[in-house]
């Protein structure tokens, strides 16, 4: 079985992101696919997710009724490739995403499934993470003003809304308001702050 994995942040990198991985089954035929919005991140950190989709579904898939013995993961991140199989550790950002990698290559492998991941390049990559669309210029999201960005118009202003509740207040705080003028504002704000909570 071959799985293509693929993560990227477009138009900028952080920016907003998906995840996503193909896998072909022995004939060529596509035998899953799926992808996730991640909203405002980076392109490395949506590689890993893609891996770690793909071996979520492997792990779910071994469990019902016995995946193929040997697996090849292929990724367009030439840089995830030799952290894979080494215990040597990532910058901070990073580590958990690895370990949670390793942990489920662990499982995996103890089920004797054999693991292997290759590079691809890009050209040949099989694996789309922009759904419907090959670039993210034309995948509707949205943007907040403190920069973050969600799939859906009706999250992105519940975002927008506790953001700049947040961002008066400590402007509040900043400029020294009176200690009455706080509370009210925090009274009037009530629903959004139920909501922060």
């Amino acid at each position: 079985m071959n799985i293509y994995c693929n993560g990227e942040a477009r138009p900028t990198n952080p920016g907003p992101a998906y995840a996503s991985f193909t896998a072909f089954n022995y004939t060529g035929q596509i035998q899953e696919k799926q992808e996730v919005f991640l909203g405002k991140t980076t392109t490395e950190r949506a590689a890993f997710r893609s891996i770690i989709m793909a071996l979520d579904w492997l792990r779910e898939e071994d469990a019902k009724f016995r995946i193929p013995a040997e697996v090849c993961i292929y990724t367009d991140s030439l840089g995830l490739i030799p952290i894979m199989d080494s215990s040597k550790s990532v910058c901070p950002p990073f580590n958990t995403l690895l370990e949670t990698i390793r942990g489920q290559v662990k499982k995996l492998e103890s089920s004797g499934v054999i693991l292997e991941f290759k590079h691809v390049k890009k050209e040949k990559q099989r694996c789309n993470p922009f759904p419907e669309s090959p670039a993210l210029e034309k995948v509707t999201c949205f943007k907040t003003p403190d920069g973050e960005y969600f799939e859906s118009e009706e999250e992105a202003k519940e975002h927008a809304r506790k953001y700049v509740f947040v961002k008066e207040i400590a402007e509040m705080f900043l400029k020294e308001e009176p200690g009455a003028k706080i509370a009210e504002a925090l009274w009037e704000g009530r629903e959004t702050l139920k909501r922060l909570l």
